[in-house]
């Protein structure tokens, strides 16, 4: 989560939410239940990271440390008291990870792989939320889902090390996120959201190579999956 705020809260911030920073979090809190205003936000969240663990045969492989930026953009505009709109660009999901020098044959331990993990996936949502009642919001967002992604990985195949790599993987679709918020008084609220799954066909360039021959280079496609998600709080 990119949100400097929200973050420390866990799952709670669906309850409380307000402005901008509900069209991540929760859409009913895109109306602020305030007279006419707007706000904005930008969050940015710096991650460095390294792992450590068995790749083959239980020897231990260290990856590269890697920094990675999640950010999230967004903007609120209040009608009225009851109605506000909100916009976002903001990173969703992803991972990245890059192992060097792996031995993944250990009758050749001298021939090493390099192996990865990139995926970003990245949203622009548009949403709206109205207060029905005093105290009860509901929101919705619609979300344009984007993600590119490299996966390079290297087996062992009797004598030989096979290495395959995706690159250049690129897919996008679109997705919904529907929320509500009930708050009776200042002393208590609970917020619900659910995200819908959005289901990203990716295409790319492909390549393989056994031990030192380079295979012909193939158009690949791949599937991935931002699951279905229920948060209260």
């Amino acid at each position: 989560h990119w949100s400097g705020r929200h973050t420390p809260a866990g799952g709670t911030g669906v309850s409380y939410v307000t402005g901008s920073e509900g069209i991540y979090l929760n859409p009913a809190g895109l109306t602020t239940g305030t007279v006419a205003g707007q706000d904005a936000s930008l969050n940015i969240s710096p991650v460095s990271s390294q792992f450590e663990g068995p790749y083959k045969d239980s020897v231990q492989s260290k990856s590269e440390r890697l920094t990675s930026v999640p950010f999230g953009l967004t903007y609120n505009y209040n009608l009225n008291e009851k109605v506000g709109f909100g916009a976002g660009l903001y990173v969703s999901g992803g991972s990245s990870v890059n192992y060097k020098n792996v031995v993944v044959n250990s009758a050749a331990p001298t021939n090493t792989s390099e192996t990865k993990t990139d995926l970003k996936i990245i949203e622009a949502a548009l949403g709206v939320g109205y207060e029905v009642i005093d105290g009860l919001k509901l929101g919705a967002a619609f979300r344009a889902v984007m993600a590119t992604s490299e996966f390079w990985s290297a087996r062992a195949s009797g004598a030989n090390v096979i290495e395959t790599q995706f690159n250049e993987l690129e897919g996008n679709n679109t997705g919904i996120k529907l929320g509500a918020q009930y708050s009776p008084n200042e002393n208590w609220g609970v917020g619900v959201t659910y995200r819908g799954e959005v289901e990203l066909e990716m295409e790319g360039k492909g390549s393989a190579q056994v031990n030192d021959t380079s295979l012909a280079d193939t158009t690949v496609k791949a599937t991935a999956f931002l699951p279905m998600q229920y948060s209260i709080g």
